[in-house]
């Protein structure tokens, strides 16, 4: 039994790979994986893991990016818990938190190498996966846009797909990791396009940028030949409008341009129910901001909970001046920041913000750009925070289950991915100073919880 619990602390990163690879076909599919794994460990430990994780680890992991970003997980449950309280929200409202907690213990705790080509192929099936299930929602069962799950598998799939594309511009040979980026990232960029979803759509231009800097240090010839391509793509992207993408900026730019002038945005032509939902989304989107502003003046400090945000809400669905409404009482403001300030005030804005840009200043420090080993995953992790600090300014992703679990599962399986890296660059150092001489080239050993 200790040989297999062994075995399933060193090969754990395949669960996640199957994690990433089926997250799009259920929602709970990520954390019941991950969850079975755990279940394993503590099975095939005779359940002795839980208490050897306590009485053995190691306080050195702390210090390492994996454990403040697992300082910053814990602390953002304990705070936010008493927050919840003061509210009188619901309960449920600590069910996403605790499922990242668990997801981060996960990784952090009782994975013992965290390697890249799990990472790849798991994140290249789940942007396949995500086409998919686009082309299945509104190709096959056709779906209506505004009532599909565009920011699901959009947002999702330009994650898993920028890996891809990470996995490309670091290719080091290996022809099936390089074939399945290549579909992964064509399939991210898919799914983006049937989406619709602005906010997924403007993550693409943003992995460019990130990603130029080692591209045109491998190549400056494929890195201009990668600028052409997207080019041409974007502009044929919005020339056929895609996914009534054009028509869809066109009326956002129309309609806040109208809001901020004082005058009608409806100029009396006659447009497609898909375009009037997506006016109307808009225009909501832009009355929730304004809402949330409102709140965040009244209650500065802590706000008003997810109680009075439903509360508030639920009066401007049923306004007496119709300019007033929106279309139904929405449980978020569809912006992470706007939502933070609205419902936790200053200190929910302050708890949210760490969980986003902590792990981008980690992976800044892991130097992304360098080439050395483990630049990989810096550059992964970059991307990927970036990313979801764009998404965040579309939905409120902190409060929905699917991608916070994501989110921890990348940035923990990155994180510990670059500490690894560094970790053997260190011992390689050591041995070579030592002039040849033994060397503890077991990596896990450091950093294990289970001594």
């Amino acid at each position: 039994m200790n040989a297999i619990y062994q075995q399933l602390r060193l090969h754990g990163d395949i669960f996640v790979a199957i994690a990433l690879g089926g997250c799009l076909i259920v929602d709970q599919w990520a954390i019941s994986i991950l969850s079975i794994f755990l279940a394993l460990l503590f099975i095939f430990s005779t359940f002795r893991s839980i208490w050897h994780s306590i009485v053995n680890f190691n306080p050195r992991l702390f210090r390492t990016r994996r454990g403040i970003y697992y300082n910053v997980k814990l602390s953002y449950a304990i705070l936010l818990f008493p927050l919840i309280l003061w509210h009188a929200d619901s309960r449920s409202g600590m069910e996403t938190p605790l499922k990242s907690v668990l997801v981060s213990y996960v990784l952090v705790m009782n994975i013992d190498r965290h390697r890249w080509s799990p990472l790849v192929y798991g994140v290249a099936i789940g942007a396949m996966v995500a086409l998919a299930y686009g082309v299945l929602e509104f190709g096959i069962f056709g779906i209506d846009r505004p009532a599909g799950e565009t920011n699901r598998f959009g947002m999702i799939a330009v994650w898993l797909g920028s890996i891809c594309a990470v996995s490309l511009v670091c290719a080091n040979g290996n022809r099936v990791a390089t074939a399945l980026s290549s579909a992964g990232f064509l399939c991210g960029i898919g799914a983006c396009l049937i989406s619709g979803s602005r906010g997924a759509l403007v993550m693409l231009p943003l992995t460019a940028a990130i990603l130029a800097p080692a591209l045109w240090m491998r190549s400056r010839r494929l890195c201009l030949a990668v600028a052409a391509s997207l080019a041409i793509l974007a502009s044929g992207v919005l020339i056929i409008n895609v996914g009534n993408l054009s028509d869809r900026m066109t009326i956002a730019y129309t309609d806040i341009s109208a809001m901020l002038s004082g005058r009608e945005s409806d100029d009396g032509s006659v447009v497609d129910e898909e375009i009037m939902a997506a006016r109307r989304s808009d225009t909501d989107r832009i009355k929730m901001l304004a809402l949330a502003y409102r709140l965040f003046q009244e209650h500065p400090v802590l706000g008003v909970g997810a109680n009075g945000w439903n509360e508030a809400t639920s009066k401007l669905a049923v306004a007496p001046n119709p300019d007033d409404r929106i279309e139904r009482p929405y449980n978020q403001a569809h912006n992470q920041y706007a939502d933070d300030l609205a419902k936790g005030g200053i200190v929910g804005l302050l708890l949210g913000l760490s969980i986003l840009f902590v792990p981008l200043f980690l992976f800044l420090k892991a130097a992304p750009f360098s080439g050395h080993e483990g630049s990989p995953f810096a550059l992964a992790g970059l991307v990927t925070s970036a990313n979801f600090i764009v998404s965040c300014l579309s939905e409120s992703l902190l409060i929905l289950s699917l991608p916070m679990t994501l989110h921890a599962m990348l940035m923990f399986y990155l994180l510990a991915g670059c500490d690894e890296a560094q970790l053997e660059t260190a011992a390689g150092a050591h041995i070579q100073a030592e002039g040849g001489g033994r060397g503890d080239g077991q990596k896990s050993n450091h950093f294990s919880f289970l001594g």
